[in-house]
């Protein structure tokens, strides 16, 4: 409704992103599993802001497995 899951989950994404390529450091094949919500989906560019912070992190090897939340209704 407020639509502060759209900047929050850009956070959340850019913070799994980091933390992944910290521990790749010292394990190789760790990855990690970004829950999306619809309304990221939907009402957002969410799925070109995860490859734009890729890119800029230049870790396109680190792209997260998004799943899709389940919905409240």
């Amino acid at each position: 409704e407020t639509g502060l899951i759209i900047p929050v989950g850009k956070w959340v994404l850019d913070q799994a992103m980091t933390f992944c390529l910290k521990v790749q450091e010292t394990i190789s094949d760790f990855s990690v599993h970004v829950n999306v919500s619809y309304i990221q989906v939907i009402k957002s560019a969410f799925i070109a802001d995860a490859l734009n912070s890729c890119l800029k992190m230049e870790a396109l090897a680190v792209l997260p497995d998004f799943k899709k939340s389940k919905s409240a209704s």
